[in-house]
């Protein structure tokens, strides 16, 4: 679904299934050497500056200046926003609304949201969609964007950044609050297994929200903020999040700021430093909360500053 600019749509109800967007709109046929190499070590690409070669050994079958090789379709892939996409300046509300199995190749598995939007999304589901960012939701700078008692679970974000949602855009400032809810076994390559927010985007969580079993290769696996972004939560639970690096929980870099109130922040995990939370150059303050049983394979059990 595509809504052009300043447009309001309110949709109850509504299911978006196993959608999908992104394609190779002019795929070009090129040809691809075998990994291979002749008796003296020479490669296909030595046999490439020296075409002469051609003839020796299997060069023939393996090296496309030679004839052989493999012919394979290559592209760049497009296309964001795999179930809804919002251009600029539109308002979209969304009321028990479900997307499952949505992909995006570039961003926004399940929802992209374009820059100067709003989106008021409750009692909503978004499970099992993927993108190379932002594999639920995508905000693409100035969005805002509240979520009462949303699940978000399962979704995947294979290129880097945002396993449930990744607020970015080249000017960021994006604002989210979340108020209830549940963000469960979101996964992401490199940064913010569940949410990733750069630059300076702010997100609010609160109503006993449930952050746990979210996972990351690189850092972050509950939240990743970077470039004065911030993230205040209440009364929430962190639970169970697996870091492949730094940050089990949370990880804050480049002036970016947290305020922990009330929360629980238990047996989560980084396979380097930090179980629960890595601050670089970043602020911390935490009151009437619980840090239990979060385990770094190096340094900072619980909390490690830079």
């Amino acid at each position: 679904m595509y809504s052009d600019e300043r447009s309001h749509l309110d949709l109850s109800g509504v299911v978006f299934l196993e959608m999908s967007s992104g394609s190779c709109p002019d795929p070009e046929i090129v040809c691809v050497s075998n990994v291979w190499a002749d008796s003296w070590g020479d490669d296909c690409e030595a046999y490439a500056a020296n075409p002469g070669w051609c003839g020796t050994e299997e060069s023939n079958d393996n090296c496309c200046v030679c004839g052989g090789g493999q012919l394979t379709n290559s592209c760049e892939p497009s296309g964001t926003g795999g179930g809804f996409y919002a251009a600029r300046q539109v308002t979209v509300v969304m009321k028990a609304v479900e997307f499952q199995g949505c992909s995006s190749a570039i961003a926004g598995g399940a929802v992209y949201l374009n820059t100067n939007s709003s989106a008021n999304i409750s009692a909503s589901t978004i499970r099992d969609c993927g993108a190379m960012d932002g594999g639920g939701l995508h905000l693409n700078g100035d969005v805002t964007l509240n979520l009462n008692n949303v699940t978000m679970e399962r979704n995947a974000a294979f290129g880097s950044r945002g396993g449930a949602l990744n607020a970015a855009g080249a000017l960021g400032r994006n604002t989210i609050e979340a108020h209830g809810g549940k963000f469960v076994n979101n996964s992401a390559k490199e940064f913010g297994g569940m949410a990733c927010l750069w630059p300076a985007s702010a997100f609010v969580m609160d109503g006993d929200a449930v952050v746990q079993y979210n996972s990351v290769g690189d850092q972050g696996a509950g939240f990743y903020l970077r470039q004065s972004s911030s993230l205040t939560v209440t009364s929430i639970s962190v639970e169970n999040n697996l870091a492949g690096q730094d940050g089990g929980g949370m990880s804050l870099h480049s002036d970016s700021s947290l305020v922990l109130i009330q929360t629980s922040v238990s047996h989560n995990e980084a396979l380097d430093d930090a179980g629960a939370i890595i601050l670089r150059r970043s602020s911390l303050i935490a009151s009437k909360c619980v840090f239990d049983h979060n385990k770094a394979a190096d340094s900072g059990g619980s909390i490690m500053s830079l």
